[in-house]
């Protein structure tokens, strides 16, 4: 999945039907520093099984190791830029450094 998901942003080249690439390995906050350390800024705005991350779980009536797959992959997801400012530079640049990141791992 992973890796298929990455060919077809490599092979469209945008970014904008990809806000999220889920379970794209457990290293997401290592990606996630080595990427700002490049310039690219990438996001893990759904951390939490229930977004926002400071979401009263109790008073979402959700009971924590009822979804354990939902709080695994609220580990690992990134977010990508998908903002108006985002250039086509940058999406070349995202789509090489996940690419390498996926490689790598």
């Amino acid at each position: 999945m992973n890796a298929s998901l990455l060919r077809i942003i490599a092979f469209d080249r945008t970014l904008r039907d990809f806000v999220k690439i889920g379970k794209l390995y457990a290293k997401t906050h290592a990606i996630l520093k080595t990427a700002q350390k490049q310039g690219l800024y990438l996001g893990d705005w759904y951390t939490s099984v229930i977004a926002p991350a400071d979401t009263d779980l109790s008073a979402m009536h959700y009971t924590p190791g009822s979804c354990p797959r939902a709080e695994k992959l609220s580990k690992e997801v990134l977010n990508l830029p998908t903002h108006i400012r985002t250039t086509q530079g940058d999406v070349e640049r995202i789509v090489d450094f996940l690419n390498s990141s996926l490689r790598e791992a």
